[in-house]
Protein backbone atom coordinates (compact mmCIF):
# COMPACT_ATOMS: atom_id res chain seq x y z
CA UNK A 1 0.00 0.00 0.00
CA UNK A 2 2.77 2.29 0.61
CA UNK A 3 4.36 1.66 -2.65
CA UNK A 4 1.35 2.26 -3.94
CA UNK A 5 0.62 5.32 -2.64
CA UNK A 6 4.46 6.71 -3.45
CA UNK A 7 3.73 5.72 -7.06
CA UNK A 8 0.29 7.94 -6.96
CA UNK A 9 2.51 10.54 -6.00
CA UNK A 10 5.02 10.46 -7.74
CA UNK A 11 2.58 10.33 -10.76
CA UNK A 12 0.69 13.14 -9.45
CA UNK A 13 3.09 15.25 -9.13
CA UNK A 14 4.66 16.22 -12.59
CA UNK A 15 0.37 16.54 -13.12
CA UNK A 16 0.44 19.06 -10.92
CA UNK A 17 3.16 21.18 -12.19
CA UNK A 18 2.36 20.88 -15.60
CA UNK A 19 -1.39 22.37 -14.62
CA UNK A 20 0.54 25.09 -12.44
CA UNK A 21 2.53 25.69 -15.46
CA UNK A 22 -0.24 26.00 -18.20
CA UNK A 23 -2.52 27.86 -15.71
CA UNK A 24 0.74 30.26 -15.60
CA UNK A 25 1.40 30.53 -19.28
CA UNK A 26 -2.92 30.90 -19.92
CA UNK A 27 -2.36 33.69 -16.56
CA UNK A 28 0.55 35.13 -18.68
CA UNK A 29 -0.92 35.07 -21.93
CA UNK A 30 -4.66 36.76 -20.30
CA UNK A 31 -2.14 39.30 -18.73
CA UNK A 32 0.03 39.85 -22.13
CA UNK A 33 -3.70 40.17 -24.01
CA UNK A 34 -5.26 42.12 -21.39
CA UNK A 35 -1.48 44.71 -21.45
CA UNK A 36 -2.05 44.96 -24.95
CA UNK A 37 -6.01 45.22 -24.44
CA UNK A 38 -5.27 48.10 -22.14
CA UNK A 39 -2.76 49.77 -24.46
CA UNK A 40 -5.61 50.18 -27.07
CA UNK A 41 -7.75 51.17 -25.25
CA UNK A 42 -5.28 53.95 -23.99
CA UNK A 43 -5.02 55.02 -27.61
CA UNK A 44 -8.76 55.18 -28.18
CA UNK A 45 -8.79 57.34 -25.20
CA UNK A 46 -5.96 59.55 -26.13
CA UNK A 47 -7.80 59.56 -29.49
CA UNK A 48 -10.77 60.28 -28.34
CA UNK A 49 -9.46 63.19 -26.25
CA UNK A 50 -7.80 64.46 -28.94
CA UNK A 51 -11.54 64.04 -30.99
CA UNK A 52 -12.96 65.61 -28.30
CA UNK A 53 -10.13 68.76 -27.50
CA UNK A 54 -10.68 69.19 -31.83
CA UNK A 55 -14.69 69.24 -31.76
CA UNK A 56 -14.89 71.68 -28.77
CA UNK A 57 -12.16 73.90 -30.35
CA UNK A 58 -15.04 73.62 -33.27
CA UNK A 59 -17.52 74.66 -31.39
CA UNK A 60 -16.33 77.10 -29.93
CA UNK A 61 -15.94 78.25 -33.52
CA UNK A 62 -19.48 77.44 -34.49
CA UNK A 63 -20.20 79.36 -31.59
CA UNK A 64 -18.06 82.52 -31.95
CA UNK A 65 -19.12 82.61 -36.04
CA UNK A 66 -23.13 82.38 -34.47
CA UNK A 67 -22.51 85.17 -32.17
CA UNK A 68 -21.05 87.08 -34.49
CA UNK A 69 -23.86 86.57 -37.38
CA UNK A 70 -26.17 87.56 -34.62
CA UNK A 71 -24.63 90.32 -33.90
CA UNK A 72 -24.42 91.12 -37.59
CA UNK A 73 -28.63 90.38 -37.82
CA UNK A 74 -29.18 92.38 -35.25
CA UNK A 75 -27.04 95.32 -36.90
CA UNK A 76 -29.03 94.47 -40.09
CA UNK A 77 -32.18 95.06 -38.57
CA UNK A 78 -31.61 97.72 -36.60
CA UNK A 79 -30.58 99.11 -40.24
CA UNK A 80 -33.45 98.39 -41.57
CA UNK A 81 -35.63 99.80 -38.56
CA UNK A 82 -33.51 102.86 -39.74
CA UNK A 83 -34.46 102.35 -43.26
CA UNK A 84 -37.90 102.09 -42.18
CA UNK A 85 -38.03 105.20 -40.77
CA UNK A 86 -36.25 107.31 -42.83
CA UNK A 87 -38.52 105.94 -45.37
CA UNK A 88 -41.71 106.77 -43.15
CA UNK A 89 -40.01 110.68 -42.67
CA UNK A 90 -39.85 110.73 -46.30
CA UNK A 91 -43.18 110.03 -47.30
CA UNK A 92 -44.85 112.19 -44.41
CA UNK A 93 -42.34 115.34 -45.54
CA UNK A 94 -43.40 114.25 -48.73
CA UNK A 95 -47.28 113.85 -47.72
CA UNK A 96 -46.66 117.57 -46.14
CA UNK A 97 -45.07 119.13 -49.02
CA UNK A 98 -47.64 117.91 -51.45
CA UNK A 99 -50.30 119.41 -49.17
CA UNK A 100 -48.47 122.64 -48.85
CA UNK A 101 -48.55 122.43 -52.56
CA UNK A 102 -52.24 122.15 -52.79
CA UNK A 103 -52.66 124.93 -50.26
CA UNK A 104 -50.51 127.19 -51.99
CA UNK A 105 -52.46 126.36 -55.56
CA UNK A 106 -55.35 126.60 -53.86
CA UNK A 107 -54.06 130.32 -52.34
CA UNK A 108 -52.80 131.46 -55.95
CA UNK A 109 -56.29 129.81 -57.22
CA UNK A 110 -57.89 132.40 -54.50
CA UNK A 111 -56.20 135.42 -55.02
CA UNK A 112 -55.90 134.92 -59.20
CA UNK A 113 -59.90 134.22 -59.22
CA UNK A 114 -62.16 137.19 -59.36
CA UNK A 115 -65.54 138.49 -60.45
CA UNK A 116 -65.91 141.12 -63.77
CA UNK A 117 -69.65 142.66 -63.88
CA UNK A 118 -70.22 143.56 -67.60
CA UNK A 119 -73.68 145.76 -67.27
CA UNK A 120 -73.12 146.29 -71.17
CA UNK A 121 -73.33 142.61 -71.97
CA UNK A 122 -75.46 141.67 -69.25
CA UNK A 123 -72.61 138.91 -67.56
CA UNK A 124 -70.77 138.21 -64.69
CA UNK A 125 -67.57 136.64 -65.61
CA UNK A 126 -65.29 134.35 -63.43
CA UNK A 127 -62.09 135.00 -64.40
CA UNK A 128 -58.74 133.61 -63.47
CA UNK A 129 -56.13 136.32 -64.72
CA UNK A 130 -57.19 137.12 -68.50
CA UNK A 131 -59.23 134.34 -68.79
CA UNK A 132 -62.87 133.56 -68.16
CA UNK A 133 -63.91 130.33 -66.62
CA UNK A 134 -67.56 130.95 -66.77
CA UNK A 135 -70.04 133.52 -67.55
CA UNK A 136 -73.76 133.92 -66.03
CA UNK A 137 -76.11 136.21 -67.38
CA UNK A 138 -78.03 138.69 -65.19
CA UNK A 139 -80.73 141.25 -65.86
CA UNK A 140 -78.82 144.92 -66.64
CA UNK A 141 -78.26 147.28 -64.96
CA UNK A 142 -77.60 146.86 -61.44
CA UNK A 143 -80.57 147.90 -59.64
CA UNK A 144 -80.91 149.98 -56.01
CA UNK A 145 -83.28 148.87 -53.94
CA UNK A 146 -84.37 149.91 -50.21
CA UNK A 147 -83.38 153.62 -50.16
CA UNK A 148 -79.85 152.49 -50.84
CA UNK A 149 -78.27 155.78 -52.24
CA UNK A 150 -73.99 154.53 -52.35
CA UNK A 151 -73.16 152.89 -55.76
CA UNK A 152 -70.83 149.95 -55.92
CA UNK A 153 -67.50 150.99 -56.61
CA UNK A 154 -65.87 150.09 -59.45
CA UNK A 155 -63.60 147.55 -57.74
CA UNK A 156 -65.01 145.99 -54.50
CA UNK A 157 -64.23 142.24 -52.74
CA UNK A 158 -66.63 139.56 -51.57
CA UNK A 159 -66.55 139.53 -47.95
CA UNK A 160 -69.01 136.43 -47.02
CA UNK A 161 -70.62 133.60 -48.45
CA UNK A 162 -74.05 132.97 -47.20
CA UNK A 163 -76.25 129.88 -48.12
CA UNK A 164 -79.28 131.75 -46.24
CA UNK A 165 -78.70 135.36 -45.03
CA UNK A 166 -80.36 137.77 -42.62
CA UNK A 167 -81.07 141.03 -43.59
CA UNK A 168 -79.60 142.37 -40.23
CA UNK A 169 -75.55 142.37 -40.81
CA UNK A 170 -73.12 143.05 -37.68
CA UNK A 171 -71.26 146.09 -37.39
CA UNK A 172 -67.79 146.07 -36.49
CA UNK A 173 -66.25 149.62 -35.75
CA UNK A 174 -62.82 150.54 -33.98
CA UNK A 175 -62.65 152.83 -30.97
CA UNK A 176 -60.55 154.28 -28.87
CA UNK A 177 -60.65 151.00 -26.59
CA UNK A 178 -61.04 148.47 -28.82
CA UNK A 179 -63.21 146.86 -31.49
CA UNK A 180 -66.46 147.66 -30.84
CA UNK A 181 -69.07 144.60 -32.68
CA UNK A 182 -72.71 145.06 -32.44
CA UNK A 183 -73.95 141.68 -33.19
CA UNK A 184 -76.77 141.00 -35.57
CA UNK A 185 -81.00 141.25 -34.16
CA UNK A 186 -81.89 138.39 -35.59
CA UNK A 187 -86.36 138.51 -35.62
CA UNK A 188 -88.65 135.88 -35.97
CA UNK A 189 -89.12 136.28 -39.59
CA UNK A 190 -88.10 133.23 -42.02
CA UNK A 191 -84.20 133.01 -42.67
CA UNK A 192 -83.50 134.61 -46.14
CA UNK A 193 -86.42 135.61 -47.42
CA UNK A 194 -85.47 138.81 -48.49
CA UNK A 195 -82.24 137.94 -50.62
CA UNK A 196 -83.29 134.46 -51.48
CA UNK A 197 -80.03 131.69 -51.49
CA UNK A 198 -76.72 131.46 -52.19
CA UNK A 199 -75.28 135.19 -50.93
CA UNK A 200 -72.45 136.96 -51.94
CA UNK A 201 -72.31 139.82 -49.71
CA UNK A 202 -69.31 142.66 -51.15
CA UNK A 203 -68.00 145.03 -49.03
CA UNK A 204 -69.88 147.69 -50.61
CA UNK A 205 -74.01 147.55 -51.11
CA UNK A 206 -73.56 145.25 -54.35
CA UNK A 207 -75.34 142.31 -53.11
CA UNK A 208 -75.51 138.81 -54.89
CA UNK A 209 -77.86 136.43 -54.50
CA UNK A 210 -80.76 134.29 -55.90
CA UNK A 211 -84.24 135.28 -56.73
CA UNK A 212 -86.22 135.74 -53.57
CA UNK A 213 -89.68 134.33 -52.74
CA UNK A 214 -91.00 137.77 -51.44
CA UNK A 215 -90.86 140.58 -53.72
CA UNK A 216 -91.88 143.24 -50.76
CA UNK A 217 -89.35 142.34 -48.29
CA UNK A 218 -86.08 142.13 -51.13
CA UNK A 219 -87.80 145.56 -52.14
CA UNK A 220 -87.27 146.86 -48.37
CA UNK A 221 -83.71 145.81 -47.66
CA UNK A 222 -81.52 148.57 -48.61
CA UNK A 223 -78.71 146.87 -51.22
CA UNK A 224 -77.80 146.87 -54.85
CA UNK A 225 -79.09 143.74 -57.08
CA UNK A 226 -77.76 142.16 -59.99
CA UNK A 227 -80.84 140.02 -60.52
CA UNK A 228 -79.32 136.39 -60.85
CA UNK A 229 -80.99 133.59 -61.79
CA UNK A 230 -81.35 130.56 -58.99
CA UNK A 231 -78.47 128.70 -61.30
CA UNK A 232 -75.98 131.65 -61.74
CA UNK A 233 -76.89 132.63 -58.22
CA UNK A 234 -75.60 128.88 -57.27
CA UNK A 235 -72.18 128.62 -58.83
CA UNK A 236 -71.32 131.52 -58.77
CA UNK A 237 -71.78 130.87 -54.83
CA UNK A 238 -69.58 127.82 -55.50
CA UNK A 239 -67.13 128.80 -57.52
CA UNK A 240 -66.52 132.31 -55.37
CA UNK A 241 -64.03 132.65 -51.92
CA UNK A 242 -63.87 135.53 -49.56
CA UNK A 243 -61.68 138.02 -50.23
CA UNK A 244 -62.11 137.48 -54.47
CA UNK A 245 -62.36 140.76 -55.83
CA UNK A 246 -64.87 142.40 -58.16
CA UNK A 247 -64.56 144.19 -60.46
CA UNK A 248 -67.63 146.32 -62.04
CA UNK A 249 -67.43 147.42 -65.68
CA UNK A 250 -70.56 150.50 -66.30
CA UNK A 251 -72.23 150.51 -69.62
CA UNK A 252 -71.81 153.34 -71.11
CA UNK A 253 -74.26 156.14 -70.72
CA UNK A 254 -76.58 154.05 -68.89
CA UNK A 255 -76.89 154.80 -65.68
CA UNK A 256 -78.60 152.21 -62.96
CA UNK A 257 -82.27 152.72 -62.17
CA UNK A 258 -83.52 152.41 -58.41
CA UNK A 259 -85.78 149.51 -58.14
CA UNK A 260 -88.87 150.25 -56.18
CA UNK A 261 -88.66 151.09 -52.79
CA UNK A 262 -90.61 149.60 -49.55
CA UNK A 263 -94.13 150.31 -49.08
CA UNK A 264 -94.85 150.92 -52.56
Amino acid sequence: MLKLENMEGKARGPWVLGTAALALALLTGLAVVAGMRLRETEKEVLALKKAGEILEAHTQGLRAEMDEKERASAEVRSALSDMARAKRSVYEAGLSLQEEKRLLEKQLEIMTTYLEVDEEAGKIHLMRGDQKLMSFPFSPPLRAYGDEKTRPAPLCRVISRERYAYTERGKAETTGSGLKWDPPQIGEGRRGSPLGEYVLFTDGPLVLHAPSSDAALHGSYPHVCAGLTQYSARRLYESVFIGNKLSIKKAPGRPGRTGPKAGK
